[in-house]
């Protein structure tokens, strides 16, 4: 038998949220274009019941957001396995506070707009392809945490608009696959640059949250601003080997973008603020194929066994995976 005792006083509460979607889309061709749009509803039910300390008064409260877009695609020319297309779309996104910010603090539904133009290429013959896309997102209501990274004594607040753009650019292509050799040597590189950015300055009642000191036109902390990511590959029959390297550029672990590690609310020395330093990792892997369902695996990560940070969250510097080995095999059905 269970024995209920007495309820806690820290902090005991219940949240609950009842969320019913609907949702449609389409594809419409017309000659070599191709709109497809689609649209969203969301009714949200949000109850929230604290039982200790009995300070906060229980609430409900329930809302519907209509999120949608478009995108549209236009096929240059589709001949002998070589495609050409120009794209674009328009997306609206929301994300919904918890229960006991919507019901005790009153906080809005974090909303976004992101636009995507770019194009793409493929030639399949020669076993080349390559894409370029511009994005840009902006944020309203943007919802912060005041317990990221800090003592959680503030309230969760609607901190403001944020706007992130940039460029994202990719090739992949297959030497041995384009002049049929035995061997198939696939590489790829990739590249994204990113200009993440506060439009507002933010207040946080919480000092040691990373977003205090965040002021206008500064860095969004974490968000670095180039990301290169490159590999090769060797296949050969039943055999596979290749190699993926990952480069991360420096980026702000705080929205201050002082770049020391000092809290800038308090003057006072604390390591969860400053700098994310770039980072450069490389990793491997092994595969044979023994039959049709089973496959016979070994994946190295980090074989240079790299020294860097990843994050100053929640209690200071916090290091990147060291070298790794795992070996396995795979089964499909």
């Amino acid at each position: 038998a269970v024995s209920i005792g007495e309820q806690g006083g820290a902090n005991n509460k219940l949240q609950e949220t009842y969320a019913t979607t609907v949702h449609a889309q389409d594809a419409i061709k017309w000659k070599k274009f191709t709109l497809t749009p689609g649209v969203r509803f969301e009714y949200i039910a949000q109850s929230f019941d604290q039982f200790e300390p009995k300070d906060v008064v229980n609430a409900q409260m329930d809302y519907g957001v209509i999120v949608g877009g478009g995108s549209l695609k236009y096929d240059m020319y589709d001949v002998n396995g070589q495609d050409f297309d120009l794209f674009g779309g328009v997306h609206r996104g929301f994300s919904p506070p918890s229960p006991s910010s919507s019901s005790t603090n009153g906080l809005r539904e974090e909303t976004s707009v992101g636009y995507e133009l770019g194009a793409r290429y493929k030639d399949a013959p020669k076993a080349f392809a390559t894409e370029a896309v511009l994005f840009l997102t902006n944020f309203n209501n943007l919802i912060v945490n005041d317990s990221v990274g800090g003592t959680g004594s503030g309230n969760t607040v609607n901190a403001g608009k944020v706007r992130t753009m940039g460029v994202e650019f990719q090739v992949n292509y297959d030497h041995g696959l384009a002049k049929n050799w035995a061997v198939q040597t696939p590489v790829y590189v990739a590249f994204t640059f990113t200009d993440a950015t506060f439009r507002e300055d933010l207040s946080s009642t919480d000092q040691e949250s990373i977003f205090a000191g965040a002021k206008k036109e500064n860095d969004v902390p974490y968000i670095a601003n180039e990301v290169l990511s490159f590999g090769w590959g060797l296949i050969y029959k039943k055999f596979s080997v290749n190699f993926d390297a990952n480069y991360t550029s420096q980026a702000f672990a705080d929205g201050s973008n002082l770049g020391v590690q000092i809290n800038p609310e308090t003057n006072v020395a604390d390591e969860r603020f400053g700098n994310i330093d770039e980072q450069f990792v490389i990793d491997a892997a092994l595969g044979y194929q023994i039959n049709k369902k089973v496959r016979l695996f070994s994946t190295f990560k980090n074989i240079t066994d790299s020294k860097y940070i990843v994050s100053r969250q929640p209690h200071g510097p916090r290091p990147g995976l060291p070298f790794a080995m795992m070996a396995g095999l795979e089964f499909s059905l």
